[in-house]
């Protein structure tokens, strides 16, 4: 793996640990994290009251490029609903609510924005 690859993975997964602090701080249940299906992956799962909550994070370092939101595209939201039914599917979670998220972890120079996004697509 080149060290590009590797800074934006470990970034990612920084990113991933402050929004899962986040939600947590917020009253969510953390269940788990980087769950990969074929075709797929969900960053984070949680519980939020009766939810199953599949939550994708997205880090920007500054607005040059969009907000992290934006990233989050008709392919992206495809493949996170194709991982988010294999994983219904292995935890007989059929009959439960679930939603979709999305949290935006925002650098910027002198402060980090953290901005939680419910049901984000469907």
């Amino acid at each position: 793996m080149s060290n590009t690859k590797m800074n934006r993975v470990k970034i990612g997964r920084k990113a991933q640990d402050i929004a899962a602090n986040f939600l947590q701080d917020a009253g969510m249940t953390f269940v788990t994290a980087n769950f990969h299906a074929q075709g797929g992956e969900i960053d984070l799962i949680m519980k939020e009251a009766e939810y199953t909550v599949f939550v994708e994070v997205k880090y920007r370092r500054g607005v040059k490029w969009g907000l992290p939101r934006e990233a989050v595209d008709l392919i992206k939201t495809l493949r996170i609903k194709k991982a988010a039914l294999q994983y219904i599917a292995q935890h007989n979670l059929e009959d439960e609510a679930f939603r979709f998220d999305v949290v935006e972890v925002l650098k910027l120079p002198d402060k980090l924005l953290i901005n939680h996004i419910k049901d984000a697509f469907w």
